[in-house]
Protein backbone atom coordinates (compact mmCIF):
# COMPACT_ATOMS: atom_id res chain seq x y z
CA UNK A 1 0.00 0.00 0.00
CA UNK A 2 1.03 3.63 -0.49
CA UNK A 3 -1.36 4.68 2.25
CA UNK A 4 -2.56 3.79 5.69
CA UNK A 5 -6.24 3.26 6.47
CA UNK A 6 -8.25 3.90 9.61
CA UNK A 7 -11.75 2.74 10.52
CA UNK A 8 -13.67 3.95 13.58
CA UNK A 9 -15.94 1.66 15.57
CA UNK A 10 -17.15 4.17 18.18
CA UNK A 11 -15.87 4.84 21.71
CA UNK A 12 -12.07 4.35 21.51
CA UNK A 13 -12.10 1.38 19.14
CA UNK A 14 -10.32 1.54 15.78
CA UNK A 15 -9.03 -0.68 13.03
CA UNK A 16 -5.71 0.45 11.55
CA UNK A 17 -4.25 -0.95 8.33
CA UNK A 18 -0.62 -0.15 7.57
CA UNK A 19 1.11 0.27 4.21
CA UNK A 20 2.00 -3.43 4.22
CA UNK A 21 -1.56 -4.36 5.22
CA UNK A 22 -0.79 -5.26 8.81
CA UNK A 23 -4.16 -5.03 10.55
CA UNK A 24 -4.34 -3.71 14.13
CA UNK A 25 -7.39 -3.45 16.38
CA UNK A 26 -7.09 -0.85 19.12
CA UNK A 27 -9.29 -1.06 22.23
CA UNK A 28 -11.83 -3.36 20.56
CA UNK A 29 -15.25 -2.86 22.12
CA UNK A 30 -17.77 -3.95 19.49
CA UNK A 31 -20.42 -5.96 21.28
CA UNK A 32 -22.44 -3.65 23.52
CA UNK A 33 -20.93 -0.51 21.98
CA UNK A 34 -23.91 1.84 21.41
CA UNK A 35 -22.10 3.57 18.52
CA UNK A 36 -21.09 0.41 16.66
CA UNK A 37 -23.43 -1.44 14.32
CA UNK A 38 -20.99 -4.20 13.41
CA UNK A 39 -20.63 -7.66 14.88
CA UNK A 40 -17.43 -9.55 15.58
CA UNK A 41 -18.13 -11.69 12.51
CA UNK A 42 -17.80 -8.53 10.39
CA UNK A 43 -14.17 -8.06 11.42
CA UNK A 44 -11.36 -9.34 9.18
CA UNK A 45 -8.56 -11.29 10.88
CA UNK A 46 -6.20 -9.16 12.97
CA UNK A 47 -2.43 -9.32 13.09
CA UNK A 48 -2.22 -7.43 16.38
CA UNK A 49 -4.45 -6.08 19.16
CA UNK A 50 -3.60 -3.10 21.39
CA UNK A 51 -5.31 -2.50 24.74
CA UNK A 52 -4.84 0.84 26.48
CA UNK A 53 -6.14 -0.23 29.89
CA UNK A 54 -8.37 -2.59 31.86
CA UNK A 55 -11.94 -1.41 31.34
CA UNK A 56 -14.84 -3.18 29.67
CA UNK A 57 -15.40 -0.36 27.17
CA UNK A 58 -11.82 -0.79 25.97
CA UNK A 59 -11.22 -4.53 26.06
CA UNK A 60 -14.57 -6.33 26.21
CA UNK A 61 -13.95 -8.22 22.96
CA UNK A 62 -10.23 -8.83 23.39
CA UNK A 63 -10.50 -12.39 24.79
CA UNK A 64 -12.67 -13.60 21.91
CA UNK A 65 -10.74 -11.80 19.18
CA UNK A 66 -7.36 -12.88 20.54
CA UNK A 67 -8.55 -16.48 20.66
CA UNK A 68 -10.16 -16.32 17.23
CA UNK A 69 -7.26 -14.68 15.39
CA UNK A 70 -4.38 -16.19 17.42
CA UNK A 71 -2.57 -12.85 17.33
CA UNK A 72 -0.41 -10.99 19.88
CA UNK A 73 -2.03 -8.63 22.38
CA UNK A 74 -0.09 -5.57 23.59
CA UNK A 75 -1.26 -4.38 27.00
CA UNK A 76 -0.17 -3.40 30.49
CA UNK A 77 0.95 -6.16 32.89
CA UNK A 78 -2.37 -6.16 34.74
CA UNK A 79 -4.38 -6.80 31.58
CA UNK A 80 -1.78 -9.38 30.60
CA UNK A 81 -2.25 -11.19 33.91
CA UNK A 82 -6.00 -11.28 33.35
CA UNK A 83 -5.69 -12.57 29.78
CA UNK A 84 -3.32 -15.32 30.85
CA UNK A 85 -5.72 -16.25 33.65
CA UNK A 86 -8.59 -16.76 31.20
CA UNK A 87 -6.55 -18.88 28.82
CA UNK A 88 -4.71 -16.63 26.35
CA UNK A 89 -1.24 -18.20 25.85
CA UNK A 90 1.52 -16.27 27.57
CA UNK A 91 3.64 -16.20 24.42
CA UNK A 92 0.96 -14.10 22.70
CA UNK A 93 0.76 -11.50 25.48
CA UNK A 94 3.14 -8.53 25.22
CA UNK A 95 3.13 -6.71 28.54
CA UNK A 96 4.45 -3.16 28.31
CA UNK A 97 5.06 -0.22 30.62
CA UNK A 98 5.65 3.45 29.84
CA UNK A 99 8.65 4.14 27.64
CA UNK A 100 9.06 0.68 26.20
CA UNK A 101 9.14 0.03 22.44
CA UNK A 102 8.24 -3.29 20.86
CA UNK A 103 9.13 -4.18 17.26
CA UNK A 104 6.63 -6.19 15.24
CA UNK A 105 6.95 -7.02 11.53
CA UNK A 106 8.51 -3.70 10.61
CA UNK A 107 6.38 -1.66 13.00
CA UNK A 108 7.28 -0.05 16.30
CA UNK A 109 4.75 0.05 19.13
CA UNK A 110 5.67 2.60 21.80
CA UNK A 111 3.86 2.61 25.16
CA UNK A 112 3.36 6.08 26.64
CA UNK A 113 2.14 7.38 29.95
CA UNK A 114 -1.60 7.94 30.36
CA UNK A 115 -3.02 9.80 33.36
CA UNK A 116 -5.82 7.41 34.16
CA UNK A 117 -6.34 4.03 35.86
CA UNK A 118 -6.25 0.44 34.64
CA UNK A 119 -8.61 -1.53 36.85
CA UNK A 120 -10.71 -4.65 36.43
CA UNK A 121 -12.63 -6.41 39.17
CA UNK A 122 -12.36 -10.12 38.46
CA UNK A 123 -13.36 -12.44 41.28
CA UNK A 124 -12.41 -11.52 44.85
CA UNK A 125 -9.25 -9.61 43.87
CA UNK A 126 -9.14 -6.58 41.56
CA UNK A 127 -6.59 -6.44 38.77
CA UNK A 128 -4.70 -3.17 38.34
CA UNK A 129 -1.95 -2.02 36.03
CA UNK A 130 -0.53 0.95 34.13
CA UNK A 131 -2.89 2.73 31.73
CA UNK A 132 -1.22 3.26 28.38
CA UNK A 133 -1.23 5.50 25.36
CA UNK A 134 0.36 4.25 22.15
CA UNK A 135 2.34 5.54 19.23
CA UNK A 136 2.35 3.19 16.27
CA UNK A 137 5.20 3.82 13.84
CA UNK A 138 4.57 2.13 10.50
CA UNK A 139 6.96 0.70 7.96
CA UNK A 140 7.53 4.10 6.32
CA UNK A 141 7.80 6.08 9.56
CA UNK A 142 4.20 7.31 9.73
CA UNK A 143 3.23 7.90 13.39
CA UNK A 144 -0.24 7.51 14.87
CA UNK A 145 -1.00 8.34 18.51
CA UNK A 146 -3.86 6.81 20.51
CA UNK A 147 -4.38 8.69 23.75
CA UNK A 148 -6.19 6.01 25.73
CA UNK A 149 -8.25 7.63 28.47
CA UNK A 150 -5.65 10.15 29.59
CA UNK A 151 -6.43 13.42 31.28
CA UNK A 152 -4.42 16.54 30.49
CA UNK A 153 -0.76 16.63 31.53
CA UNK A 154 2.19 18.60 30.26
CA UNK A 155 4.27 15.64 29.05
CA UNK A 156 1.96 15.51 26.04
CA UNK A 157 4.04 18.43 24.76
CA UNK A 158 7.20 16.36 25.26
CA UNK A 159 5.62 13.47 23.34
CA UNK A 160 5.05 15.83 20.44
CA UNK A 161 8.65 17.05 20.50
CA UNK A 162 10.14 13.57 20.75
CA UNK A 163 7.90 11.40 18.58
CA UNK A 164 6.18 13.84 16.20
CA UNK A 165 2.90 11.98 15.69
CA UNK A 166 1.15 12.63 12.39
CA UNK A 167 -2.36 11.68 13.48
CA UNK A 168 -3.83 11.68 16.98
CA UNK A 169 -6.89 9.78 18.19
CA UNK A 170 -7.92 11.96 21.09
CA UNK A 171 -10.37 11.44 23.94
CA UNK A 172 -12.92 14.27 24.09
CA UNK A 173 -15.79 13.00 26.24
CA UNK A 174 -17.18 10.18 28.32
CA UNK A 175 -18.53 6.68 27.93
CA UNK A 176 -22.23 6.43 28.96
CA UNK A 177 -22.55 6.35 32.73
CA UNK A 178 -19.06 7.73 33.40
CA UNK A 179 -17.42 11.12 33.80
CA UNK A 180 -15.07 12.55 31.19
CA UNK A 181 -11.31 12.68 31.74
CA UNK A 182 -10.56 15.26 29.04
CA UNK A 183 -12.79 18.14 27.95
CA UNK A 184 -12.90 19.29 24.30
CA UNK A 185 -10.88 22.41 25.20
CA UNK A 186 -8.25 20.38 27.05
CA UNK A 187 -8.15 17.91 24.17
CA UNK A 188 -7.56 20.77 21.72
CA UNK A 189 -4.67 22.01 23.85
CA UNK A 190 -3.22 18.49 23.80
CA UNK A 191 -3.49 18.54 19.99
CA UNK A 192 -1.47 21.77 19.91
CA UNK A 193 1.18 20.34 22.23
CA UNK A 194 1.44 17.15 20.19
CA UNK A 195 1.87 19.10 16.96
CA UNK A 196 -0.63 16.93 15.10
CA UNK A 197 -1.42 17.27 11.43
CA UNK A 198 -4.70 15.45 11.87
CA UNK A 199 -6.78 15.02 15.03
CA UNK A 200 -9.73 12.65 15.37
CA UNK A 201 -12.03 12.81 18.42
CA UNK A 202 -13.06 9.61 20.19
CA UNK A 203 -14.67 8.37 23.41
CA UNK A 204 -17.97 10.25 23.52
CA UNK A 205 -21.66 9.42 23.81
CA UNK A 206 -24.06 9.09 20.91
CA UNK A 207 -25.41 12.53 20.01
CA UNK A 208 -22.83 14.33 22.14
CA UNK A 209 -21.88 17.91 21.14
CA UNK A 210 -18.29 17.27 22.30
CA UNK A 211 -16.80 16.21 18.93
CA UNK A 212 -17.96 19.42 17.27
CA UNK A 213 -16.82 21.45 20.28
CA UNK A 214 -13.42 19.80 19.92
CA UNK A 215 -13.22 20.63 16.22
CA UNK A 216 -13.99 24.28 16.90
CA UNK A 217 -11.46 24.39 19.75
CA UNK A 218 -8.75 22.87 17.54
CA UNK A 219 -9.39 25.54 14.91
CA UNK A 220 -8.68 28.19 17.53
CA UNK A 221 -5.79 26.58 19.35
CA UNK A 222 -4.02 24.68 16.58
CA UNK A 223 -5.09 26.14 13.21
CA UNK A 224 -2.55 24.11 11.25
CA UNK A 225 -4.18 20.88 12.45
CA UNK A 226 -7.09 19.36 10.53
CA UNK A 227 -9.67 18.11 13.04
CA UNK A 228 -11.87 15.43 11.55
CA UNK A 229 -14.91 13.63 12.96
CA UNK A 230 -15.30 10.00 11.86
CA UNK A 231 -18.63 8.21 11.77
CA UNK A 232 -18.69 4.70 13.25
CA UNK A 233 -17.90 2.24 10.47
CA UNK A 234 -16.26 4.91 8.28
CA UNK A 235 -12.82 4.50 6.70
CA UNK A 236 -10.31 7.30 6.18
CA UNK A 237 -7.13 6.96 4.13
CA UNK A 238 -3.83 8.83 4.42
CA UNK A 239 -0.83 8.90 2.13
CA UNK A 240 2.41 7.98 3.79
CA UNK A 241 5.10 10.62 4.03
CA UNK A 242 4.67 14.35 4.55
CA UNK A 243 2.58 16.32 3.96
CA UNK A 244 -0.33 14.01 4.76
CA UNK A 245 -3.40 14.10 2.54
CA UNK A 246 -6.60 12.11 3.05
CA UNK A 247 -7.60 9.96 0.09
CA UNK A 248 -11.07 9.10 -1.07
CA UNK A 249 -10.85 5.54 -2.28
CA UNK A 250 -12.60 2.25 -1.90
CA UNK A 251 -12.22 0.22 1.26
CA UNK A 252 -8.95 -1.67 1.68
CA UNK A 253 -8.74 -5.29 0.68
CA UNK A 254 -10.48 -7.35 3.32
CA UNK A 255 -9.84 -10.96 4.13
CA UNK A 256 -12.80 -13.35 4.18
CA UNK A 257 -14.86 -13.20 7.34
CA UNK A 258 -13.54 -15.62 9.94
CA UNK A 259 -15.89 -18.30 11.12
CA UNK A 260 -16.88 -18.21 14.77
CA UNK A 261 -15.12 -20.86 16.79
CA UNK A 262 -17.44 -23.39 18.34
Amino acid sequence: MTQVALRYFGNSAFEFLTEEEIRIYIDPHIQGNPLCHLSLDDLPPADLILVSHAAQDHMSDVPELAGRFQCPVVCDPGVGFYLKKIGIPEDRIVGMVWGQVWAFRGLKIRALESKHISFLREGPSPITGLPLGFIITTESGFNMYHSGDTSIFSDLKLFGQLYRPDIGLILVGNYPGNLSELSPEEAALAVKWLGLRWAIPMHYEKGSPEPEQFIQAVRRRSPKTKALCMKPGEWKYFKVGKPIHPLRQTSPKLSPKPSRKQ
